[in-house]
């Protein structure tokens, strides 16, 4: 198992802003090999909550033993992925 994966999300969705649960299943496409993955919100302005769930209460309560961490959201985007019971490292 590999380290630390680091997702930087405008270069996996550069012309949209992730919003819907299909554009977090492209974000974490081959993601179950890493211990973390350090997901990049830097230049994205919005979260949607689709995309919030699917990435931060339902991937993570499949993947226990991956670690998430959240690098450039904005403190909305935070209060989104603690709302949905997401671990904010």
């Amino acid at each position: 198992m590999e380290e630390v994966k680091t997702i930087i999300l405008k270069d996996v969705l550069p012309f949209v802003d992730p919003v819907a649960r299909s554009h977090a299943r492209r974000v974490l496409k081959d993601a179950e090999g890493y211990k973390e993955l350090v997901i990049d919100f830097r230049g994205i302005e919005f979260m949607g909550r689709g995309f919030a769930d699917e990435v931060f209460r339902v991937f993570q309560e499949e993947h226990p033993e991956i670690k998430i961490t959240p690098l450039h959201a904005s403190t909305s985007m935070l209060a989104m992925i603690r709302h949905l019971g997401g671990k904010q490292r």
